[in-house]
């Protein structure tokens, strides 16, 4: 008696319900979470069934897989072992930086809009100088935005030609 894939994985209908999902708003990463799941687990299972059923020929496959996988897999680490090791990711706030912050903070209003220069890499992160001033910034955070699907590039473009006009200095 021939049991189905459907038959000894009726459990897997439910994995889907392990987080709540919510339509819009731009709820891609709980999306993709589940997605990975439950197609991890479906490969992970098809992939046993190939090496038992057809033994050679399984193996090549699973070995062609596995050699088409391994690439990203050895980026990753590296990538991370790279930011724990070098400790880019870190970022120390220099005195003076936090007299401007200070400065900013006590000598505008409070619903005045602040905006860092598009080469500043830590507001290309996060919003780390309207988080640091306490006011609002025109466009920050790009990384963060555009992972999660946000539309920003009309302001990239705006905040680009401000800072590339003629009259714009630096400090």
């Amino acid at each position: 008696m021939a049991d189905s894939i459907l038959d000894r994985f009726n459990g897997v209908y439910i994995l889907g319900l392990y987080t709540l999902q919510q339509t819009g708003n731009f709820n891609v990463f709980n999306f993709f979470s589940v997605a990975i799941t439950i197609l991890s687990i479906f490969m992970a299972y098809t992939l046993s069934e190939l090496t038992i059923r057809f033994r050679k020929m399984g193996w090549v496959i699973v070995i062609f897989i596995g050699v088409f996988t391994l690439p990203r897999i050895a980026y990753e680490t590296v990538t991370m072992a790279e930011r724990y090791f070098e400790n880019k990711d870190s970022v120390i706030v220099t005195p003076g930086a936090l007299e401007a912050f200070d400065f900013i903070r006590l000598h505008t209003d409070e619903h005045v809009v602040i905006q860092s220069s598009p080469s500043n890499i830590l507001d290309t992160k996060s919003s780390y100088l309207a988080a640091m001033t306490g006011r609002s910034s025109y466009i920050a955070g790009t990384y963060l935005l555009e992972t999660h699907n946000q539309p920003f590039k009309e302001r990239v473009a705006n905040e680009q030609a401000l800072f590339g006009a003629s009259f714009i200095f630096s400090i």
